[in-house]
């Protein structure tokens, strides 16, 4: 049996400093596709109290697309969709923070993390059961066409919370606009 393809995931949150408007962007690619161009989408927060809390959120999109691209898009014969998936991000939450959760970590450690970690390591045990690995990989800031792609629409989506739009409103918007081109 052919090895497949990972599914790579560039992942990056903004926050605005004053307000804390925040968004997150999930940028993807891969061998997946017949096309070389990037897939991505950008998602407005709202305020949040971090940037770190932007960028988790970034981990937590990029996991439940491949949930769905797994659940969507896997042969019904086929075991998985990808072997492996590998989110690559400049936060500083990496694979380290996530296997220490779901591997080492007492009860009592797992309950203490904030609940959005607790969602990321819940959606990367839903995958591991699956038998497709995880690898959340730092990489520095504007080192790929992936990462710069993140950058950019991240920002993006964090201007447009500070415009007030909700993440129903702007999804909502981005569908009408694309149906009209």
């Amino acid at each position: 049996m052919p090895l497949k393809p990972d599914l790579l995931i560039w992942t990056d949150g903004s926050r605005h400093r004053e307000q804390g408007f925040s968004g997150c962007a999930v940028v993807f690619g891969g061998k997946l596709w017949k096309n070389p161009r990037l897939g991505s989408f950008g998602v407005s927060l709202g305020v949040q109290p971090s940037a770190d809390v932007a960028e988790i959120y970034g981990h937590i999109y990029a996991l439940r697309l491949a949930l769905w691209l797994h659940e969507t898009y896997c042969p019904p014969r086929e075991k998985r969709f990808f072997d492996r998936v590998v989110i690559v991000t400049d936060s500083k939450f990496t694979s380290d923070h996530y296997d220490f959760l779901l591997f080492s970590a007492s009860p009592a450690q797992l309950a203490a993390a904030p609940a959005i970690v607790q969602e990321a390591v819940g959606l990367i045990r839903q995958i591991l059961k699956l038998g497709v690995g995880v690898e959340v990989r730092w990489e520095r800031r504007d080192s790929s066409h992936g990462n710069r792609e993140a950058d950019r629409l991240a920002g993006v989506a964090s201007r447009i919370a500070n415009k007030g739009y909700g993440v129903e409103e702007w999804v909502e918007e981005i569908a009408v606009r694309e149906e009209k081109k």
